[in-house]
């Protein structure tokens, strides 16, 4: 598995791609302190969007994941530093670290990898 740091001025064309690419997606989403601690913020819930918004001239980034029609999370990201993508060997989407200034990360995994070229319209 290797990491690929997306450049702060590619970050909303970025999230509106990979939000596209893997709407309804299933993902968990962990909440990692400085210390190591982790948290499950959301578990397996399908993958509506991830956004980026600059109100008042800084980026906080948001999760939303649950059903279209029904019930859903959205987890914010204020003061992002860093945009990881993970991808294994192989080129499948693992999924995606947003690293805080102050040192917290929002992992989003995919249940299962994915290969774009092998998803073909599959929801996961």
């Amino acid at each position: 598995m290797s990491a690929h740091e997306i450049p702060r001025e590619d970050w909303s064309q970025f999230c509106d791609r990979f939000s596209r690419q893997h709407r309804g997606g299933r993902v968990t989403i962990e909440s990692v302190a400085p210390n190591g601690q982790t948290r499950v913020v959301a578990h397996e819930l399908p993958l509506q969007g991830i956004t980026v918004d600059k109100a008042g001239g800084k980026p906080e980034f948001s999760i939303i994941v649950g059903q279209e029609s029904g019930e859903q999370l959205t987890h914010a990201i204020a003061a992002p530093a860093r945009l990881l993508f993970w991808e294994t060997d192989a080129g499948a989407h693992e999924g995606l670290d947003i690293e805080s200034a102050d040192g917290h990360v929002a992992r989003i995994r995919f249940r299962v990898p994915i290969l774009l070229e092998a998803m073909d319209g599959v929801v996961i």
